[in-house]
C-alpha cells in the first residue's frame, strides 16, 4: 500500500451489491478477485448504518483511479444495478462520517461521487452534490424527500 498524500476530498461509492453485504464481502472481491492488498475503501456503510473501517486512513485507497492518493473513499452497501436503495440508517451514517472526516481533515475541499471523477461510472447512483446541499435539512427518515432532491 502507498501512503495517502493528502485527504483533499471524500469520494462516495456504492458496492453494486445486495444490502446484506458487509466489508468482508467487499474485501473478498477486492483481494481474491482483483488481487489488491486490502479492501479499496477507507470505510464501508452497511444497511444497518454501521461504519466499518477499511484501509487505514493514512494509506491511499484503491477506489478511483488518479485520485487515490488524495482522497478518502467511503462505500455504501447496495446500489445494485443502479438502484438507490440505501436505508435511512445509511444516510445518517454517511452524514456522520462526512462530518467526522471534515473535522479530522480540514484540508478536505470537496465531497463528491465516483461518477463526478469518472463519468463512465454511475456510482453511487445519486448526485452527491445535491445530497451535500440538502443533507442538513432533509429528514433521513423521509426517503421521498431525499430521493426527490437527488434526481
Amino acid at each position: 500500500m502507498v501512503p495517502l498524500v493528502e485527504a483533499a476530498r471524500i469520494v462516495v461509492h456504492c458496492a453494486d451489491s445486495p444490502l446484506s453485504w458487509t466489508i468482508d464481502d467487499i474485501r473478498r472481491v477486492h483481494v481474491d478477485e482483483n488481487g489488491w492488498d486490502d479492501v479499496g475503501y477507507h470505510a464501508v456503510i452497511t444497511s444497518d448504518g454501521a461504519i466499518q473501517r477499511g484501509r487505514p486512513e493514512t494509506m491511499a485507497g484503491a477506489h478511483v483511479r488518479a485520485y487515490n492518493r488524495y482522497s478518502l473513499g467511503v462505500c455504501m452497501v447496495g446500489g445494485r444495478k443502479g438502484a438507490v436503495d440505501y436505508t435511512p440508517a445509511q444516510w445518517m451514517a454517511l452524514d456522520k462520517l462526512v462530518d467526522e472526516w471534515q473535522a479530522k481533515y480540514p484540508m478536505i475541499q470537496a465531497t463528491c461521487g465516483h461518477t463526478d471523477l469518472d463519468p463512465r461510472k454511475t456510482c453511487p447512483n445519486f448526485s452527491v452534490k445535491q445530497w451535500i446541499r440538502i443533507r442538513k435539512t432533509a429528514s433521513p427518515y423521509d426517503l421521498s424527500e431525499i430521493l426527490g432532491a437527488l434526481k
